[in-house]
């Protein structure tokens, strides 16, 4: 197997490829549409990608971005990572995947509840609790969970024949 690294927003790698892993990418893009197109056409039919990204359809954003934006007055507030371009959210980034010709197949997401922002708000130091992580582990694949998420997760499938559904 042969494995590809390259700068994701301006490297456009030769070859067509059986599987994509993009986790913690497409947040970072200047142009997004243009890393789902490349990934579109380069993809084999049949072939799969796995895109994880934040996303600002979950209580995290509401909770900690409802902070940000009118407590702390960051009306910018693009997530814990100031080299964010923009968030995602389930619909958004089906839109894309389907605008490149790939068709999301199976959604996931993981820290549904802002458990650190709430106990290091209440404490002063985040403390983790172990249901969150059971919780999360046991609702991150089932709908509607699965796109709720502050992180979502997508396998994406290339058609083998035919054209993607709307």
């Amino acid at each position: 197997m042969e494995i590809t690294l390259a700068n994701a927003d301006t490297d456009a790698v030769d070859g067509e490829y059986d599987f994509v892993f993009a986790k913690d990418v497409v947040e970072h893009l200047d142009d997004d549409r243009a890393f789902f197109r490349r990934i579109g056409a380069q993809l084999r039919p049949g072939g799969g990608v796995y895109i994880a990204t934040q996303n600002n359809h979950c209580l995290n954003y509401l909770v900690e971005g409802s902070y940000e934006r009118f407590v702390r007055g960051n009306r910018s507030w693009l997530g814990w990572d100031k080299t964010h371009r923009r968030f995602y959210n389930a619909p958004l980034l089906a839109r894309r995947l389907r605008e490149a010709g790939i068709q999301p197949e199976h959604w996931g997401s993981s820290y549904l509840f802002p458990w650190r922002f709430i106990t290091k708000r209440l404490t002063g130091k985040q403390r983790p609790w172990r249901g969150f992580t059971v919780l999360d582990q046991m609702l991150g694949t089932v709908a509607p969970f699965s796109r709720w998420g502050w992180s979502i997760a997508v396998v994406v499938r290339k058609p083998s024949t035919g054209a993607v559904k709307g």
